[in-house]
């Protein structure tokens, strides 16, 4: 990540600045972003007790410049998460998935580095909810020794339903391309950390805390001048 923030920093000092009416103090900034993400993980390092998740994102904003090309405003985000945990209940896999919905201040800045090209750095801090299903796996026989298990490993698949507290921050590059005076197709590659904060008594905190790259797209409507 630093190369790509060193990268960004020679940009915005070296290439010369030009001027966009829809880059100046007093204008809005109305849009959105998606994206989808695949990843894996496991527990301890524990091929057998792994998960691999399908979650996608829309983040719609509103923003107003401050100042020439710094735009601060909120975003509002809702994230669908599905999780695999491969080979833990009889059936074969077990499944579960969440919601979240979450909203918080960003800011933007944006340098034009050609006449329908501007450089983009965003961040962006959200607090949210999250709701959905979970699941744990525990020795056999820890809860009763009657209930349900798998003799095969040892083990017992248990599900819940759960709801959270999340705090996501995220910031990385970007560009717009401006197919409008108004209007901007925008592309950012993003650092995020996604932090859940269970409720005392449900133990799901095993994957509590995840981070990564992102890669997201969307479209934002200049309004002003």
């Amino acid at each position: 990540m630093k190369y790509v923030y060193c990268i960004c920093l020679i940009a915005l000092l070296s290439v010369p600045r030009k001027a966009f009416a829809q880059l100046e103090k007093g204008n809005f900034l109305v849009g959105g972003v998606a994206g989808f993400s695949l990843s894996s993980s496991a527990l301890n390092n524990n091929d057998a007790y792994s998960k691999k998740t399908f979650s996608y994102n829309l983040s719609p904003n509103i923003s107003y410049f401050v100042t020439k090309g710094l735009a601060l405003g909120a975003v509002l985000s809702y994230e669908n998460t599905h999780n695999t945990y491969p080979n833990t209940s009889f059936s074969g896999d077990a499944k579960t998935s969440t919601n979240q919905l979450s909203i918080g201040p960003s800011v933007q800045y944006f340098y034009q580095i050609e006449d329908k090209l501007a450089l983009q750095l965003q961040s962006s801090f959200v607090w949210g909810r999250q709701s959905g299903s979970e699941g744990i796996l525990i020795p056999n026989g820890f809860f009763d020794p009657n209930y349900p298990s798998d003799p095969n490993s040892g083990y017992t698949w248990i599900s819940f339903s759960n709801q959270s507290n999340t705090a996501t921050f995220s910031v990385g590059p970007g560009l717009t391309y401006f197919l409008s005076p108004h209007v901007g197709l925008q592309g950012n590659l993003l650092y995020q950390l996604n932090r859940i904060e269970t409720p005392e008594g449900i133990y799901s905190t095993r994957f509590n805390k995840t981070s990564g790259l992102y890669f997201k797209v969307g479209l934002q409507i200049f309004l002003g001048k």
